[in-house]
């Protein structure tokens, strides 16, 4: 692959007005059969320049044919792409632009290789990102899951942190938390040395204040 061709290719579909956008990604379209597109999955430059180009073009309609031309490419080949050292990224990239029942068809033809991917850290990697265990256990389940690592990604790490905190404040302020409870229970295995330091500071300010004395403790 040229990078500097590939880096043009990427700018238009990304950049150009739609007509000229179109033209490349037909021109793309054209050349293009399902084992190049694999292979395409397997090269850094491939997957992160054309392939990404396609699947993330702002052109809706544009973006909806290179998805389903990047989808009938990768479905025979998940598994092939998956246990690839660059080519599991890329699967997992186009993973996240397929619908749901484009995301189903992956995962069953991950599953019918679980050994395979089993056996390396990579394919393990895979099993876990692209919920495939979750697709074993139903439907229900794997759809589930899905939508739960798509929030993280749309920030979802962030209500899961702010969710985190405020059960730690609740915990500290006794109502019903599971970090709040490990914190007091905490407390109670130091033998009340906190328990102690609290005492000492009461005392302290109580006798300040019977002295006459303004100051922070």
């Amino acid at each position: 692959i040229n990078v500097n061709g590939a880096r043009v290719i990427l700018y238009m579909l990304s950049s150009f007005d739609k007509v000229w956008a179109e033209k490349v990604y037909k021109a793309l379209a054209a050349v293009l059969n399902p084992g190049q597109i694999v292979e395409l999955c397997k090269d850094g430059m491939g997957s992160k320049l054309i392939i990404d180009g396609m699947l993330t073009t702002k052109y809706d309609d544009l973006r909806g044919e290179a998805t389903l031309m990047v989808y009938d490419a990768v479905k025979p080949g998940a598994l092939d792409i998956a246990t690839d050292r660059v080519g599991h990224w890329a699967l997992e990239k186009c993973f996240r632009n397929f619908g749901m029942e484009m995301k189903m068809e992956i995962a069953m033809a991950l599953a019918s290789g679980e050994r395979r991917l089993e056996g390396s850290k990579v394919g393990q990697g895979v099993l876990e990102r692209l919920c495939v265990k979750q697709f074993l256990e139903g439907k229900e389940v794997f759809e589930e899951a899905v939508k739960k690592r798509e929030r993280a990604k749309d920030g979802g790490k962030e209500e899961i942190v702010k969710g985190f905190m405020d059960d730690v404040v609740k915990g500290d302020g006794g109502e019903v938390g599971e970090v709040g409870k490990k914190k007091k229970r905490k407390r109670k295995k130091r033998a009340g040395g906190e328990e102690r330091g609290e005492d000492l500071i009461a005392a302290a300010k109580k006798k300040a204040v019977e002295e006459g004395v303004e100051e922070n403790i």
